[in-house]
């Protein structure tokens, strides 16, 4: 396909900065707004493509915002990878969620109505279909979401205005759930608290640490972060959607002791001590965790993941090792 032009809101954030990264691989433009700068990590990630990526500063909930940094560009795609979805829902985090997951949306939504761009992704999440034990062995895009709390529920509206604003603006949505995922620049920004074992345990690795693992019986749907960016890419570039919401992940449910056993495939020499007191929030029993049916993408565009635990590892470790990034934090 031609070169598309495309904004990336969240473009600072974990999935943001490897969306950034794999559109301007594939060759095309990229402006990254994010209401934090970019630091020295960003650029150094995207350096061999630093002439097709401008980084922004500002606040998607400024029209002064988005309308600068769209200024003088020809913007044909807008991605909102601005999320939030905090464990703990109060008063307070509920606000929040509402301005970050909806009201964000909503002004990014207005900036693709003025400038009739072709698609408008925004990324949605697999907590839309909430906690479902053993009533379906897996969700597809035609289950009722049943999200649990008002939290989640932000998402499921993101989605609907997402639709509504396309329709009346006459520009193409598509609404993508995603499920959690590790992979490089994963990092406490003070935006992303809730990091993942993925970025703990290759810390751990370069840093020539042992890896403390806990009950290795549960699990969770999880993806590696080039997956997911190539997913939305591909979702981007194709001609036309015949849908306009897509699960995106891998396949699969890992549980820790095959998320262990991939772990040590792709480093040999680390050292893993089980131990009881290790305690994971994200990580259920199968009965109570929701797996994505990932079929529509496939079927329509032909998308899959590459990545399995073992080669996601090994990937992740020979970044970390060569970019050089070795700091890490408790993962959940």
């Amino acid at each position: 396909m031609s070169p598309m032009t495309v904004l990336i809101a969240g473009g600072a954030g974990f999935i943001g900065i490897n969306l950034v990264k794999t559109f301007a691989e594939r060759g095309h433009e990229v402006i990254s707004l994010d209401i934090r700068p970019a630091d020295e990590l960003h650029t150094r990630f995207v350096k061999q493509w630093a002439g097709q990526v401008t980084f922004a500063q500002g606040d998607a909930l400024r029209k002064q915002d988005l309308d600068k940094a769209a200024a003088g560009r020809k913007i044909t795609h807008i991605i909102n990878s601005i999320t939030d979805n905090a464990a703990k829902e109060d008063a307070a985090t509920l606000r929040t969620m509402l301005e970050v997951n909806v009201m964000a949306k909503v002004s990014l939504l207005e900036l693709a109505t003025r400038l009739q761009v072709k698609r408008f992704l925004s990324v949605s999440s697999i907590n839309v279909y909430g906690y479902r034990p053993q009533a379906y062995e897996f969700l597809n895009e035609e289950v009722t979401p049943a999200p649990t709390g008002a939290v989640h529920s932000t998402n499921i509206l993101g989605e609907q205005i997402t639709r509504r604003y396309g329709e009346l603006g006459k520009f193409e949505t598509v609404n993508v759930r995603m499920s959690s995922t590790y992979g490089p620049m994963e990092r406490d920004s003070g935006f992303k608290s809730a990091l993942s074992i993925g970025q703990e345990w290759t810390g751990k690795v370069v840093n020539g640490e042992p890896v403390q693992v806990g009950n290795r019986a549960v699990g969770l749907q999880w993806s590696y972060a080039k997956d997911i960016a190539a997913g939305m890419v591909a979702l981007m570039e194709a001609p036309g959607l015949a849908h306009d919401t897509y699960n995106l992940a891998t396949p699969r449910w890992w549980t820790i002791g095959e998320a262990v056993a991939g772990l040590q495939a792709a480093r040999p020499s680390v050292k893993i001590v089980d131990d009881p007191s290790v305690k994971y929030a994200r990580w259920k029993p199968r009965s109570l965790c929701p797996v994505m049916d990932v079929n529509r993408i496939f079927t329509d565009i032909g998308f899959a993941p590459r990545f399995d635990l073992a080669s996601g590892f090994k990937d992740l470790i020979e970044w970390r090792e060569s970019f050089p990034y070795k700091a890490y934090g408790p993962g959940r």
